[in-house]
């Protein structure tokens, strides 16, 4: 068993850049070594929720650019693989 990943392909215009952001939070009642994740894009990490201090709202962003038409965005969980982990929305 793994952490969940979430992979969206994307066509966009090369060189352009692009605002990602996103919230996260831990929830309540699970350990926060579960709850940490990463947002990739074009396989480099460019937010890097490791693993949170509380069980608090966070909003988490950053730009990219785009290379070449076809570019790739990965939101990953990681920490402790045992089906809860953080809850992102807003992305």
């Amino acid at each position: 068993m793994e952490n969940t990943q979430y992979i969206k392909t994307m066509s966009l215009t090369s060189g352009a850049k692009y605002k990602i952001q996103l919230q996260c939070v831990a929830k309540r009642g699970f350990a926060l070594s579960s709850s940490g994740f990463r947002v990739l894009w074009n396989g480099a990490t460019v937010i890097d929720g490791s693993v949170p201090s509380d069980y608090d709202l966070h909003t988490y962003s950053t730009y990219v650019v785009a290379s070449g038409v076809t570019n790739t965005l990965i939101l990953e969980g990681r920490g402790t693989v045992d089906s809860q982990g953080s809850t992102c929305d807003n992305v």
